[in-house]
């Protein structure tokens, strides 16, 4: 009698969860009108600090023209924000942005948008994070880092993008950092300028990736060489540790 009101008990617990699961709202998706062809991300980061500044430019295929469309940014304070259209006359789109559901943002624009390519061109600033996602800064004996943590859903968090695997678009990534610190990104180094005490390194496009693939990071880390492979390749770790 026991292990029969036991197993009703379990079968009981499964409807419960399940009822709760059924009741819990998908994700919202982002429309298919309006797509990232290609993005170029720039952040100026300083671990030291609490926030940090940057800008994307993300040329987008317009399928039809448009009225609004949305793209993913998570509690970020978005400074400006303007739409261009590449060998056109016609002045910038202003938009407007409204936050919406799932760290998404809804764009209005103050016209029609109309067919064809155009670079959306997104000024911003953020907040670090202090848990291990999004883009998060922590200290390691004294010395400050910034790492990403993107998987599943957490670029939205670091900067704005279309945050879905289905999207899958090659990435151009620009740091620039306090000169005593390095930066680190998915390739290799394309170009490296040190300017009053900053260092802005720009990293060649990645081929096509989801949004969760990208990865950055900056300190003062060190690096360990691997002799004998048919790549270059490299340990990093943080300071005191090689």
């Amino acid at each position: 009698m026991g292990s029969m009101r036991s197993a009703a008990a379990v079968a009981a617990a499964f409807v419960s969860i399940g009822a709760a699961r059924a009741v819990e709202a998908p994700l919202a998706r982002l429309g298919h009108d309006v797509v990232p062809v290609s993005q170029a991300i720039a952040l100026e980061l300083d671990p030291r600090q609490p926030e940090y500044t940057g800008s994307v430019e993300i040329v987008l295929d317009v399928r039809k023209p448009v009225r609004s469309f949305r793209f993913h940014a998570e509690a970020i304070d978005l400074l400006e924000l303007t739409l261009t259209q590449p060998g056109s006359s016609s002045k910038p789109i202003r938009l407007a942005a409204k936050p919406s559901a799932d760290g998404q943002v809804e764009v209005v624009p103050d016209r029609e948008i109309p067919k064809g390519r155009h670079t959306l061109h997104i000024g911003f600033r953020n907040n670090f994070d202090t848990q291990a996602k999004g883009l998060y800064r922590l200290q390691v004996a004294g010395a400050w880092y910034a790492f990403t943590q993107f998987e599943a859903i957490e670029a939205r968090e670091a900067f704005p993008c279309w945050d879905e695997p289905a999207f899958k678009i090659p990435y151009r990534v620009t740091l620039t950092v306090p000169v005593a610190d390095a930066a680190l990104s998915n390739t290799a180094e394309e170009s490296v300028v040190e300017n009053e005490g900053q260092r802005t390194t720009v990293f060649k496009a990645t081929r096509p990736l989801p949004s969760y693939l990208l990865a950055v990071a900056t300190g003062p880390f060190e690096f360990v060489p691997i002799p004998g492979t048919s790549i270059p390749a490299r340990v990093v770790t943080t300071k005191g540790q090689s």
